[in-house]
Formats: C-alpha cells, sequence, structure tokens
C-alpha cells in the first residue's frame, strides 16, 4: 500500500464507530485516540488525542440519523461532526485526510423517489456539500 506519511489512522465520529472498528481489525490498525461530542450549548467539538503529524488519516462517518447518549442527531449533525473533525486533523498536520462517507442506498432511493418529496432542493443540497468539503479540502 503507498502511503503519503508515515502511517495510516483512521478516525470516526459518532455516526457509525462499529463500521470504522471493523475496518480496522479487517487492516490490523487500532482505531486512532479521539472524542467528538458537542458542548452543553450544542456547539459541536473535535479532539484528537495522538500526533497525525504527516500520516495518511482515513476519516470514517456516515451521513445517517444516530443515536448517541440517548439523543437522536441528524444528518446535519453527522456532516458538521465530520467538518470539524478534518478541520481538526488539518490543524494538526495530517499528510493526506480520506473521508470515508457510507450511506444507504436504499435509504437515499426511498426519498429521491418519493412522491411525497420530490423537489427540486435535493442538487442544490449535493451540490451545497460538494462546496463545503471543497472549502475544507486543499486542491491536488
Amino acid at each position: 500500500m503507498i502511503t503519503h506519511g508515515k502511517s495510516i489512522k483512521i478516525f470516526t465520529g459518532n455516526s457509525n464507530p462499529n463500521l470504522a472498528k471493523a475496518i480496522c481489525q479487517e487492516l490490523g490498525v487500532p482505531l486512532g485516540n479521539s472524542e467528538v461530542g458537542s458542548f452543553a450549548d450544542g456547539e459541536n467539538f473535535a479532539s484528537i488525542y495522538e500526533t497525525v503529524r504527516g500520516s495518511d488519516v482515513f476519516v470514517v462517518q456516515s451521513t445517517c440519523p444516530f443515536e448517541k447518549d440517548g439523543k437522536m442527531h441528524t444528518v446535519n449533525d453527522a456532516l458538521m461532526e465530520l467538518l470539524i473533525m478534518i478541520d481538526a486533523l488539518r490543524r494538526a498536520s495530517a499528510g493526506r485526510i480520506t473521508a470515508v462517507i457510507p450511506y444507504s442506498y436504499m435509504a437515499f432511493y426511498k426519498v429521491i423517489f418519493n412522491p411525497l418529496y420530490i423537489n427540486n432542493f435535493y442538487p442544490l443540497l449535493g451540490r451545497a456539500n460538494f462546496t463545503l468539503f471543497k472549502f475544507f479540502l486543499p486542491a491536488g
């Protein structure tokens, strides 16, 4: 496997930690030590508790609703967690950051092709997400 930096590190948000653990087990790589949560006022934070300088970093975060501490979180929360983690990793000088974003095709299919939900906003939201990622990830 060709790597950019000295090692591969895998981190996860709160939406699907079991998938990240399974990926780490399959690759024989430990899951990165991090914490993603929210303050009392609802603002999200991400803390990376290990050195990532020069490493190839993979962030596993699906964009599906999830439950944490007995509270349901939305797709927007999952996306925001991902963007905050990417920002924290960039500030920690990660060599290369790759976002691994699994999604449920059937759930997407049901929403897009359900006559109750058909409108013109889906392409705009997809474009907005692309713009956010483009802002956080450098070109090249």
